[in-house]
Formats: C-alpha cells, sequence, structure tokens
C-alpha cells in the first residue's frame, strides 16, 4: 500500500512545504480551461465573420491633409522656426524687423530681413496666410 495515493490533506501539507500558492494539479487543470475558452473564443470569431456575414462596417471618412501655416504679421519666432530654412536666429530676426521696420506689406517685403533672399522666400512662401484674404477679413470684406 505504500505506492497508493496520498490523501487530500497529505497533497496539500505537499504543496505547502514547497510554497507553493496552488499545487501543480491545479495548475494543469486551470491551464487546461484556459485552452479550452481560448479555442472557443477563437470558434465564436470564425462563427460570426464566416456564417453571419462581415462584422461591424465602420465608415471611414476621407483623410484630410492640413497644411501647416503662419500669419506672417502675428507669429512669434518660435512658430517661425517650424517653417523649412528658418532657424532660431533667423526667426528672431524676422520679428525684430517687424517690431522696427512695421509690419510685412506684403510676402516680398520679408526680403528685407538679411538671411533671407529669393530661394528661401520660394521655400517657405506656400507656408504663409493668403495675404490678400487675410487682409480683406480685417477691413471685413467678404470674398465669394
Amino acid at each position: 500500500m505504500n505506492n497508493s495515493i496520498p490523501p487530500k490533506s497529505c497533497q496539500a501539507e505537499h504543496c505547502q512545504q514547497r510554497q507553493l500558492l496552488i499545487c501543480r494539479s491545479d495548475q494543469i487543470t486551470i491551464a487546461g480551461l484556459g485552452v479550452v475558452a481560448l479555442i472557443l473564443l477563437i470558434a465564436c470569431n470564425v462563427y460570426w465573420s464566416t456564417w453571419l456575414g462581415t462584422g461591424v462596417d465602420v465608415d471611414r471618412a476621407a483623410r484630410l491633409e492640413v497644411q501647416f501655416q503662419v500669419d506672417l504679421d502675428r507669429a512669434d519666432w518660435p512658430e517661425l522656426t517650424l517653417l523649412p530654412g528658418i532657424g532660431p536666429a533667423l526667426a528672431q530676426r524676422i520679428v525684430m524687423s517687424r517690431h522696427n521696420e512695421g509690419r510685412f506689406a506684403d510676402i516680398e517685403a520679408l526680403l528685407r530681413v538679411k538671411g533671407i533672399g529669393p530661394v528661401r522666400l520660394a521655400r517657405v512662401r506656400p507656408f504663409f496666410v493668403n495675404w490678400r484674404r487675410s487682409a480683406n477679413q480685417a477691413n471685413g470684406i467678404i470674398e465669394e
């Protein structure tokens, strides 16, 4: 009778001696139940997606392209540094020019700032707001 299965209380003592939270047989049972639950979830997913048709149809909005634009007469130098080819020193010169010589009449007036030539002006031109629209909005004129 030495080869017989020990009683439950003996198994519990054995688990406590090995400092296990749960016995090995309980671990195997829990793992088996987890595998069965996973198989059931996969089977339900296959059933719902195959035999019941497609899942939820979600309409997607068209992707909008948003272009970064700057108002040259209001932007501070950190905002101007986000433009291509404009570093902190040049951005500060633009702000100082606006402060000392007044607002820029048009985009070409940016050429008065040391460090901005025709090539750099052409690079940053698309990033400035529409001058005519901004001036008309300031004057209360509505364009159609």
